[in-house]
This record gives structure tokens, sequence and C-alpha cells, in this order.
């Protein structure tokens, strides 16, 4: 569901979703939970394998080994969001995107895939920009990366708004904690 007017439009890629509105950084701008499945991650990988149209084309991780896809039968408007590794204009966090920079109107929506692929998807694609296949992460790598570049996102936009108050980085050498998520 998207939080603000967009408009599918001819891309490189077939179709993609542009906004028709600037977006502010930090913006919720759509998430993944509407009419949809909640599934563990091997269900997921089940049907992918199996050839699950819906799961194929509207699944995504929305947090650890948990993943959404659509209940419906139509096509909804997130599915034509694209890839974009090198320079995407939303974080995707636990089935929210949000703006990782202000979005000015007409520009297209498009986050990093590696955030809402299985580590073990069959639906692979090569990056268009960087020749790469993109590849999902693990359930608790996708968290942790997100959740810091989040977390930087938020600094930053205090800094540019002259705030000094923003709290510490959580591991203070920068160094990722390790934790172990078991199923």
């Amino acid at each position: 569901m998207f939080l603000v007017p967009i408009e599918l439009r001819p891309t490189i890629a077939g179709q993609g979703v542009f906004t028709l509105v600037p977006i502010a950084m930090l913006q919720p701008v759509c998430f993944f939970f509407t009419n949809a499945e909640l599934m563990p991650r091997r269900e997921y990988d089940a049907k992918q394998e199996s050839g699950d149209i819906k799961v194929i084309r509207s699944g995504c991780r929305y947090v650890l080994d948990h993943f959404v896809c659509s209940t419906l039968d139509t096509e909804e408007p997130e599915n034509y969001i694209n890839h974009d590794e090198a320079d995407p204009s939303m974080l995707y966090h636990c089935g929210i995107c949000f703006a990782r920079r202000d979005i000015p109107a007409d520009t297209e929506l498009t986050f990093n895939y590696a955030y809402v692929m299985s580590e073990n998807d069959s639906q692979t694609f090569t990056d268009w920009r960087t020749g790469r296949q993109v590849i999902g992460m693990p359930g608790h790598e996708t968290l942790e990366k997100s959740t810091a570049e989040l977390l930087a996102l938020f600094r930053e936009k205090a800094c540019r708004q002259g705030q000094d108050t923003m709290p510490a980085p959580m591991v203070a050498d920068g160094a990722a904690r390790k934790i172990k998520v078991t199923s």
C-alpha cells in the first residue's frame, strides 16, 4: 500500500513506480502488509521452487526468516518497484519502505532487492547496472543492515537539521554484534 500518490510508467525493466509528489527523507512511502499471507522461509522457498506465481511476483521478506506475499489475484503497484543496488531511492526495513533521501516528484521509486529476497530465492536475476547477480541475505543480516542504515539516515537528517542529540551508535567501535538466531 502506497502512502503517496504514484503512477506506473515504462522503464528499462518494463514498468516502474514513480512518485507524483516530492517525498521527504525518512518519510514512509509504502508497506507490504495489506492483503498479505505471512509464512516462514522454508514455506516461502518451497513455493518459489514449485513455481507459485503469487509468491514469485509479490513475496518479500518481512523480518528475520518470515516472508509475506499477496493473497490477491490482481497485480499490486508494489510489485512494480524496481531493484537498484547502487542508489535506491527507498530503504526496505521490515515491510516498510522509507525515503532514503529527499525524493523529487516524477522520480522512480526503487529499493535493493537483496533486503527482500531469501538467500535461497529461486528467482535471482542480474543487476542491470552492476552486472552482478542479486541474491537475498540471511534474515539476521537483512535486519542488521537495514536497521543500521535506518539509524544512519536518522543521524544524517538530525545533522542536517542542526540537531546534535541523536543517540550514539549501538556499537561504539563500529563492529557488528553477532546475534545467534534459532528457528
